[in-house]
């Protein structure tokens, strides 16, 4: 695609303007101004209309196959199959999955922290992100949005198609607040994969927890 989950990392960082936390012992990139993405409750996806749903997480057994990752911000489990990506540029944490094997894009899912002011406005920043996306990606549109509850904390999610070198993508970002710090969830998978990964996406959503 033009610009995959790592774009809309840069996008991000671009937006902030402040000062990082400096009584907080990891990277919080700081910002000032309303600016988000967003992740997926649902697990499927569709290129012809678009439509909106609302999903709770409830507790579900962590999967056999799953590994647990800490983070000084946060605790999750995700599949052994996916490493962590040496080369993710942001505040947080990104994890890999290759697909090279099959000549196809490999599966992303990152997790980018950053600082925001009291009062900032997470549904604001979903749209600004849309409407910057619109810019960048042809024939953008929103394929399917919603909201949902992780650890406590409301989160609002959308996806879209895109292009990574001739090859289609499906791309779901999702973004909540807690104690003022934004966490913004990308997931960028290949169109073949996307079924999948975004119900792996759920699953790990359904266990995550803020520190």
């Amino acid at each position: 695609m033009r610009r995959s989950a790592l774009a809309l990392v840069v996008l991000a960082a671009a937006c902030s303007g402040g000062e990082a936390d400096t009584t907080t012992s990891v990277p919080v990139a700081t910002t000032t101004t309303s600016t988000v993405p967003t992740t997926t409750s649902s697990s499927t996806t569709s290129s012809t209309s678009t439509s909106t749903s609302s999903t709770t997480t409830s507790s579900v057994p962590v999967p056999d196959n799953f590994v647990t990752y800490e983070h000084p911000m946060f605790t999750l489990a995700h599949p052994d199959a996916w490493s962590e990506n040496p080369e993710y540029p942001g505040a947080g944490v990104g994890f890999i999955e290759d697909h090279s094997a099959l000549a196809l894009p490999p599966t992303t899912f990152s997790i980018f922290i950053e600082e925001q002011e009291p009062g900032f406005d997470v549904d604001e920043h979903m749209q600004r992100i849309q409407d910057e996306l619109a810019g960048f990606v042809p024939d953008f549109r929103v394929l399917r949005s919603g909201e949902r509850t992780v650890d406590g904390e409301r989160t609002v999610w959308f996806e879209y198609a895109d292009d990574f070198t001739g090859f289609g993508v499906v791309v779901r970002e999702e973004a909540g607040l807690h104690d003022d710090i934004l966490y913004t969830f990308t997931l960028n998978s290949p169109e073949e994969f996307f079924e999948f990964d975004a119900g792996t996406v759920d699953q790990i959503m359904e266990g995550f927890q803020f520190a």
